[in-house]
């Protein structure tokens, strides 16, 4: 992400998303029959947003 800007309402979108994912996940830990896909889709919510706060860390780093 060399030379990216990401904007306020980008940074935001992110948070709202990463909130999201703990949410999901946390809900089917207490599930009575959480399904298959649900925690295959909390999962990628899940890296999806460790992915891009990493991202973000390493350019403000820079």
């Amino acid at each position: 992400m060399p030379g990216a800007d990401i904007s306020r309402r980008q940074l935001l979108a992110m948070a709202a998303l990463t909130v999201l994912a703990l949410a999901l996940f946390v809900l089917m830990l207490v599930a009575f029959e959480p399904t298959p896909v649900l925690w295959v889709f909390s999962g990628l919510m899940l890296v999806s947003a460790a992915a891009f706060w990493a991202g973000y860390a390493v350019q403000r780093r820079r």
